[in-house]
């Protein structure tokens, strides 16, 4: 995740990319800040890291997973089975560790700092 003091000040900058991004993630920060502790944890920032750096990547474990299209407790829900319990072949990729420095890098390239 990213610290929310350095998030702030990434996004006190002066350029176009930083005052739209404060302004349509700040609902999202400020419920983080309140119910997560000091790091907002931005998922899809994360997923485009990943995508444009892939060499960023520290740990990555491959899994089967589904997609819970009938069920009825939940719909949509992803599913991984992280212990190989149903026998399926693993079919996706999933990112446990990803260099942070690199991330935050990234982070602040986009946002024009």
């Amino acid at each position: 995740g990213l610290l929310h003091a350095d998030v702030e000040q990434w996004l006190a900058a002066d350029s176009d990319k930083a005052r739209f991004y404060e302004l349509i993630s700040r609902q999202t920060r400020l419920w983080s800040e309140d119910s997560r502790g000091e790091r907002w944890y931005a998922a899809d920032a994360l997923a485009m890291a990943w995508a444009l750096q892939p060499e960023g990547a520290l740990r990555v474990e491959s899994r089967p997973l589904n997609v819970e299209l009938a069920g009825v407790h939940s719909r949509g829900a992803t599913i991984v089975d992280w212990n190989r319990q149903t026998g399926q072949p693993d079919n996706t990729q999933l990112l446990m560790a990803y260099d942070q420095g690199r991330f935050e890098a990234q982070v602040r390239a986009a946002l024009g700092v």
